[in-house]
């Protein structure tokens, strides 16, 4: 057992320094990077003052591409139907045709030319506006939406679309649409600030706010509940980006860099501040306001970062791939409680392990009869506050 802990310790610490970290692009960092977008397997960013960019090479390479806008404010970039649509804050929406090659303004503009945010739904396009929520289905007028409910608020600052609903951030307020964005009904949210970005994750709604960290919903937006169950997730106030996969809530913060499921990740950038954040091609790219684009590689590893204090945590799995028997190795430093669960990579747990009051030392938990099919599975360890998550690899 010392030999493997030994082994596995090294090559953590390879994948940590020389691969999951956050490392910078070489896309221009004089404006602030206000938006992303992935489309077709090209990542787009929109500058604040600096226009659009492109890169076709996860980051490696750039072209700037503001034929027909020149070096706006882009606020949103969104697709649909093969063109590409961006809102530039106080001028307006433009539209290509090309990949970017070049941009053509729409004949009109919303109520507002301040946007904040574009969504696509059917067959409309929606502006988030000073002005309330506009929408367009042929690219020439716009029509403001109806809101109704006992809260409404002018100012749309944010747009989401989840499995049920299509769903705004305005104001202190959340709405939420049926019918392609064209009405709206209000949703009571309990923050006090403005809602300015939204995530899901299973049956979970989660909305980030200005200035009163993230809220959780559990019924559709009904009821809000603050996450701040650690301490890293409470200090978390301004969450303008979220991003999600089964498994993990990602967000971003000006203050605070980027937290992972609660642990902070400004691993080769301690002085991350985050404006925007997407995950592209096996990459999280984090915008932020002065400092250009970073990156940060998503592979098997990056959920085994862990903020290492008094207390350490280490594990392995052999073998790995697995046709029959395989085995968790994992070591702690003092005693804890130990939770380990199998998931499906559709974030259903399968089977769940739950040691108490572990003593210091080396333990293994054996993966013998499970009838499951071929594919990837994760395995989840939550130690105290330490979460670890490896990827299986089952052939039968």
């Amino acid at each position: 057992m010392k030999k493997i802990c030994v082994l596995f310790i090294l090559f953590i610490y390879f994948e940590i320094n020389g691969q999951a970290v956050w490392t910078k692009t070489t896309l221009i960092d004089k404006f602030q990077i206000e938006c992303l977008a992935s489309i077709n397997g090209d990542l787009y960013v929109g500058l604040g003052g600096g226009g659009v960019y492109k890169s076709s090479d996860e980051g490696t390479t750039w072209t700037e591409i503001n034929n027909g806008i020149g070096k706006k404010y882009i606020t949103s970039i969104i697709s649909k139907g093969g063109k590409i649509y961006i809102a530039s804050y106080g001028e307006g929406v433009f539209i290509s045709e090309n990949k970017g090659l070049s941009w053509i303004e729409m004949a009109t503009a919303p109520g507002s030319k301040y946007i904040f945010s574009l969504i696509a739904s059917g067959q409309n396009v929606l502006a988030a506006t000073w002005d309330g929520i506009y929408y367009s289905s042929d690219e020439k007028k716009w029509t403001k939406a109806i809101i109704s409910g006992n809260r409404k608020h002018n100012i749309s600052l944010s747009f989401y679309e989840s499995k049920k609903n299509l769903i705004a951030g305005s104001g202190q307020y959340v709405f939420t649409s049926k019918d392609n964005g064209k009405s709206w009904e209000s949703v009571s949210a309990s923050s006090l600030f403005d809602i300015v970005s939204f995530a899901e994750q299973g049956n979970a709604l989660f909305i980030g706010t200005s200035g009163d960290g993230l809220y959780q919903s559990l019924d559709d937006g009904k009821n809000w509940i603050k996450k701040g169950n650690n301490k890293s997730e409470s200090e978390l106030q301004n969450v303008p980006a979220i991003i999600v996969d089964s498994l993990n809530i990602v967000a971003g913060s000006p203050n605070k860099g980027v937290i992972n499921d609660g642990s902070k990740m400004n691993q080769g950038y301690s002085g991350l501040s985050i404006k925007s954040l997407i995950k592209h091609k096996g990459f999280y790219f984090a915008g932020t306001p002065t400092a250009g684009l970073w990156k940060f590689a998503v592979n098997s590893k990056l959920q085994e970062i862990e903020t290492r204090g008094l207390f350490e945590l280490t594990s392995a799995i052999y073998p790995n791939p697995w046709s029959v028997n395989s085995k968790l190795e994992y070591t702690i430093n003092q005693k804890a409680d130990v939770h380990i669960d199998l998931i499906h990579p559709g974030g259903k747990v399968i089977k769940q392990f739950h040691f108490l009051a572990q003593p210091r030392g080396a333990y293994e938990v054996e993966l013998n009869d499970l009838d499951l099919s071929s594919g990837i599975y994760f395995l989840r360890i939550k130690v105290n506050d330490l979460i670890q998550l490896k990827k299986l690899f089952r052939v039968r």
